[in-house]
């Protein structure tokens, strides 16, 4: 008997299905899909364990049903498409206006023609923005969660990509895709990098050790690119795991080579792959430190104010629960409550402050907001600071002491500087002009001197000269 032929009939004995089904058809070579899913469920193997669910029917003990295993999934397939269904159009009604308000009021602030031009502007706004409504990854996965519904009647492994509605219901789960999509140019041109680089190795495989494989799989350079991708990816040592030959021994591996052996595992194995698992796994821990502060500027701060929780605690227990509870000083329901009440009351009902909010929030500016201030904060001593921000205190105020001084020592040694300059500018001007008035008669008074040195009297120490 073929080997195929063998396991198909080990198949269906498997199931418990007779001989002569097997018959039926060998020549598909295919099992019977209504012996995949028989009258008992699949999850009851043994021969004897099925034949006692037919003959019992209901039995906890054995975990059956006497209803078959095709009516269950037809039952939970038109449950699960009408829940899909529901839930698509739940989203269209409720979500799918506010995502196409949104939108369209975008382009509308972009929006500069007239006349005819605005009816067209009209219709291209209209339609970008049922088109960003499409695009949204909500919607395309209520689409994609009922088509795999709809499709798992005729095609049951569709129901498998059901499962995949964890990555929507976990952050944690979306975290893990998107530690693959964010850093996708760098996990690009690694991955290219890798292949190239394996590609060389084929090459060198496929030229100088293709009588290293048993089967032939490296005679063309196609079948050994298959080859290494496959095999030298999934073995741990690389492809010399795969054509390592157990009935000649690490012949080969010891031989020429071995060089080549470990360099494809040094540079493949250790090096490229570890880079692409590092890539992700750094992303993943990027994405959960993101989402852990966002949960902690959440829970620990005001979202009004954002003043930390400590800072209310020490005014009282549970004085920052009620700082921001509704009704409290900053409950941000109240303040959303507020804004929808400006933007839904008459432009010219508007006071003084509702007009400057208005202006505000027109142009997107939050200076309305109390940022750091509330009215439970005013009472607050400053004495009951914490010891470190007591430290950074007195620290700021040594480091604002110490460039004090050092400006003023800097001053002082600039004033003396230019008080030196101007005394010596001064005395170099006063010598300049004693010089210039004295200058004719120290002249006459130098060349007397030189003719009465040079010439042929000499006078004694004491002697007057004459007056001649």
């Amino acid at each position: 008997m073929p080997l195929a032929a063998e396991v198909h009939q080990r198949q269906y004995a498997y199931y418990g299905a007779p001989q002569r089904a097997y018959a039926e058809t060998a020549s598909s070579g295919l099992l019977n899909p209504d012996y995949l899913l028989s009258t008992v469920p699949v999850w009851v193997r043994a021969t004897e364990a099925r034949q006692k669910c037919v003959d019992d029917g209901f039995n906890l003990n054995h975990f059956c049903w006497t209803w078959g295993t095709k009516n269950m999934v037809l039952g939970l397939n038109v449950i699960q498409i009408t829940l899909a269904a529901f839930t698509l159009i739940l989203f269209v009604a409720v979500r799918a206006p506010v995502g196409y308000t949104t939108a369209y009021k975008e382009f509308e602030d972009s929006s500069r023609h007239q006349g005819m031009w605005k009816a067209l502007e009209e219709c291209k706004k209209v339609l970008l923005s049922v088109w960003a409504v499409l695009t949204r990854t909500a919607t395309a996965y209520y689409v994609y969660y009922l088509i795999m519904a709809v499709a798992g009647m005729s095609y049951p492994v569709c129901n498998a990509f059901l499962l995949t509605d964890i990555l929507m219901k976990s952050p944690t789960c979306a975290d893990v895709c998107n530690s693959v999509i964010h850093p996708f140019k760098q996990l690009l041109t690694t991955v290219v990098l890798m292949l190239f680089t394996m590609f060389i190795f084929t090459f060198i495989f496929f030229d100088q050790y293709h009588d290293h494989f048993k089967y032939g799989e490296c005679n063309t350079l196609l079948r050994c690119s298959l080859v290494m991708l496959n095999f030298g990816l999934r073995n741990g040592g690389g492809l010399a795991d795969y054509v390592y030959d157990e009935a000649v021994g690490p012949v080969n591996e010891l031989g020429d080579r071995y060089a080549t052996d470990l360099a494809y595992f040094i540079i493949v194995g250790i090096i490229l792959l570890n880079i692409v698992f590092g890539i992700i796994i750094d992303t993943f821990s990027e994405l959960r430190d993101e989402k852990n502060e966002r949960a902690d500027q959440t829970e620990n701060f005001c979202f009004i104010c954002g003043i930390d929780k400590n800072k209310f605690e020490q005014l009282g227990p549970g004085t920052f629960e009620d700082h921001i509870r509704p009704g409290g000083d900053h409950s941000m329901w109240s303040y959303l409550q507020f804004i929808i009440f400006i933007i839904e009351q008459d432009e010219d009902d508007d006071d003084g402050l509702e007009s400057y909010i208005r202006e505000c929030l027109d142009s997107n500016n939050l200076d309305w907001f109390p940022h750091g201030k509330a009215i439970a904060m005013l009472d607050y001593d400053q004495e009951e600071e914490s010891a470190e921000e007591t430290a950074m205190r007195e620290l700021q105020k040594m480091k604002d002491d110490f460039m004090s001084t050092v400006t003023h020592i800097k001053s002082e040694a600039d004033e003396k500087h230019k008080s030196a300059m101007r005394a010596l500018t001064q005395a170099t001007s006063t010598l300049q002009t004693n010089g210039n008035a004295n200058g004719p008669t120290q002249g006459k008074r130098d060349s007397g001197i030189g003719r009465i040195g040079s010439g042929p009297m000499k006078l004694r120490r004491g002697t007057p000269p004459s007056a001649s």
